[in-house]
Order: C-alpha cells, then sequence, then structure tokens
C-alpha cells in the first residue's frame, strides 16, 4: 500500500486513490469514497491474455474488466467502485495518469451504469457538438479545423454522462449547480 492518499471530486463521485491525481480537484468530503484507487500487483491475470495478438483489454468473468498498456500498466476494474493500478516500473506519472482518468475510469462509469463516450467536443454558443468514433479516426483533427472565431475546441478526450448539461467552463446549463466540478468538456445526460 502507498503511503500517499487523498479523496478527490469527479463526475458528482468522491475518488480515494493512493496514486496522485493533480488533474482532478481534491475533495474536502472525507466520507467512504465512491471510487477507491489502489496499487497492487496483478501478477497472475497476465496469463489470462490472449496469445493471438490480440487486445489484451477483456471482461472477466466475474464482470470486472482487465486493461493492459504498454509502458503503463495493468489495472482491475472492479463493481464500479474499484481499479487496482499495476504501474510498470519507472512508469511516467502522466502517462499512468492518461491511462488511469481515461479508460480505466471510463471503464468505473462504465459498470455504474453511465453512458461513457469517446469524442472531441466544440463550442457553439451557449450549445455544444460531440464528434464520436474509434481513436486515430480524426475527431480531434476536425475540431479542430473549425472555424476559429465561430467554434471552441473544448475537449478531445473520454467524456462522461451525468444529469444536466454544462458548458465548457463546467456551468450548468439548466440552472442547477454543480459544486467543485470543473469541466473543459461538455456532459450530456442521454435518456436511452
Amino acid at each position: 500500500m502507498s503511503a500517499f492518499e487523498a479523496d478527490y471530486a469527479a463526475y458528482h463521485l468522491t475518488i480515494r486513490s493512493s496514486v496522485p491525481l493533480p488533474d482532478l480537484p481534491r475533495s474536502g468530503d472525507r466520507t467512504e469514497p465512491d471510487i477507491v484507487i489502489s496499487r497492487a500487483a496483478l501478477d497472475g491475470l497476465g496469463a489470462q491474455g490472449p496469445t493471438d495478438g490480440a487486445s489484451p483489454n477483456r471482461a472477466l468473468p466475474d464482470g470486472s474488466a482487465y486493461l493492459s498498456f504498454p509502458g503503463a500498466g495493468r489495472f482491475l476494474v472492479r463493481e464500479g467502485k474499484e481499479i487496482i493500478v499495476d504501474p510498470v516500473p519507472n512508469v511516467d506519472a502522466g502517462l499512468l495518469r492518461l491511462y488511469l482518468l481515461g479508460p480505466a475510469l471510463g471503464t468505473v462509469l462504465h459498470q455504474r451504469g453511465l453512458v461513457v463516450l469517446h469524442a472531441s467536443a466544440v463550442e457553439v454558443g451557449v450549445s455544444g457538438a460531440l464528434f464520436l468514433g474509434q481513436s486515430g479516426k480524426g475527431k480531434s483533427t476536425l475540431a479542430a479545423d473549425l472555424p476559429a472565431g465561430k467554434y471552441v475546441f473544448t475537449a478531445h478526450t473520454t467524456e462522461m454522462q451525468y444529469p444536466g448539461l454544462l458548458d465548457a467552463a463546467g456551468n450548468a446549463l439548466d440552472d442547477t449547480t454543480v459544486p467543485g466540478e470543473g469541466t473543459k468538456s461538455f456532459t450530456l445526460n442521454f435518456d436511452i
């Protein structure tokens, strides 16, 4: 167990992490966290990986998810409330956070029943648009190539859903308050 531990706030959830997450605001709420991020060896799970060159990222029989990213580490995501991180030796902290706050946290939110989108976002006045697609298919390029002054490129990351529509500064557009949230992206609530 790491000596470091802090509580953070994101997506209306409290995250207790043994991995420093300076990209997230600290939470002053020391109640029971919604999500716990800890460090531990994930030996044994690697043996379950495919040998045919397919992605090692997969759902496990118990419903948890195993994610592996070369140069960063491995992650076990369970029950929408736990991420176990097994970083590679001497991993760059920024690279580890990239995968932790992107695919691993996105998987937790998916396990919690939320819609998770991989998208680029642009502001159009008080509205916004999301460009969805697989990695490397030009979402960020399209958003960045829109005419300057009319559109503002706001995000090129995984977007997570929670109630309400927010502007690029994280201000609720539907008169609800979002205390402590400072997001740089649009967040949409879908009725599915």
